[in-house]
């Protein structure tokens, strides 16, 4: 049986649609990024399963104009 998250939505190609976008935007760049929380293990399984590296000495900080 697979697990699948609250969302009910993982493994329905969701994401793989999302990464093909992303890649195709960023053409002629060098490198992209996604974020991901760290509880969500489906996901990061889903990066790293397709090359990507994760770089846990990494924090994302939030400015907006209320700083």
């Amino acid at each position: 049986m697979r697990e699948t998250s609250s969302c009910g939505r993982c493994g329905g190609g969701t994401g793989r649609m999302m990464l093909t976008l992303v890649v195709r935007l960023q053409d002629g760049m060098r490198e992209g990024g996604v974020g991901v929380l760290d509880r969500n293990v489906n996901a990061s399984s889903f990066y790293e399963g397709d090359g990507a590296a994760m770089f846990p000495q990494w924090r994302i900080f939030r400015l907006t104009g209320e700083n």
